[in-house]
């Protein structure tokens, strides 16, 4: 069985992998939100710029977009991946600290059915 010292640490490891995790999602949507206020931008000062050359800058700008949204559904599953095993985990830490607390009590009368 694993101690409960090492399943704590595992959980505080864990939990630091998801909070990275969730950085980086938001991080991806400022960069997202930058990128379209960027185009905005650039598109009200230099009005005068031909079609082709708008329409490029539009896809590109698009494929960003595209990408950036792959990569953030991509990240939020690994934030519900580490999710699960933070909460499978603490099922493990309750399980041992249970059966430990079980151990200590027994034949004490501290339980309701004794």
């Amino acid at each position: 069985m694993e101690s409960i010292g090492r399943l704590q640490q595992e959980k505080e490891k864990l939990q630091k992998q998801k909070d990275g995790l969730l950085l980086q999602i938001f991080l991806r949507i400022g960069l997202l939100v930058a990128a379209g206020i960027a185009y905005g931008l650039f598109m009200s000062f230099f009005s005068p710029i031909e079609g082709a050359v708008e329409t490029i800058i539009f896809f590109v700008l698009a494929a960003l977009a595209v990408f950036l949204w792959i990569r953030f559904m991509v990240q939020l599953f690994r934030v519900y991946k580490v999710q699960f095993e933070i909460n499978k985990n603490n099922k493990k830490l309750l399980k041992k600290i249970a059966e430990e607390d079980q151990g200590q009590n027994k034949g004490k009368g501290t339980g309701s059915w004794s």
